[in-house]
């Protein structure tokens, strides 16, 4: 796919519901070459069917999946200027205490919530580099909570994986700024 220099091309994780499909179809409308990754196949076709984007059947929080999400992504868009890291985990409802969450829902927290993103945007550091030289300019943006901020009974898990989430980004502002 061939894009000009005024077509930010866009890969949106957790892009069919809520603020992800919201994102991407406000960007589709706005001209944007829209990508986006999502764990259900059936729900990845139709939204890119309905929106015309590019849809990748994934999951950020499968480690073998992010090789292959970042090449679909940028071979579908011929590059990559910005990264929507949206995709995030809940845990199970009803929400528990922390003191009752199991260990693998924390760490499905986790891994989905900051090891998922951490990921995927170290995998596509190369791409998002070569925007930046080519001047179309570079974004990764992280979607945190207020939950990352404010401590939530019950809400433990996420609001911990998401202060890590926030907090990793801020790390990677300072070290990539000086670059």
């Amino acid at each position: 796919m061939e894009t000009d220099m005024q077509t930010p091309r866009v890969l949106i994780t957790g892009g069919t519901s809520g603020l992800g499909l919201a994102l991407v179809r406000e960007l589709v409308v706005r001209g944007a070459s829209v990508a986006f990754v999502a764990r259900t196949a059936e729900r990845v076709a139709a939204v890119a069917r309905e929106h015309g984007a590019h849809g990748i059947v994934g999951d950020v929080a499968q480690k073998d999946d992010i090789h292959r999400i970042a090449l679909q992504a940028t071979g579908a868009l011929g590059g990559l200027d910005v990264l929507v890291n949206n995709a995030s985990d809940l845990g199970p409802t009803p929400l528990a205490l922390l003191g009752d969450t199991e260990c693998e829902d924390f760490e499905r927290a986790l891994v989905t919530n900051v090891l998922g993103p951490f990921r995927l945007t170290k995998a596509l550091l190369g791409s998002l580099a070569a925007s930046a030289r080519e001047g179309r300019g570079s974004v990764v943006l992280n979607i945190s909570s207020d939950a990352a901020v404010n401590a939530y009974g019950r809400w433990g898990a996420y609001g911990s994986s998401k202060s890590a989430l926030a907090h990793m980004t801020r790390i990677w502002n300072e070290e990539m700024a000086s670059q």
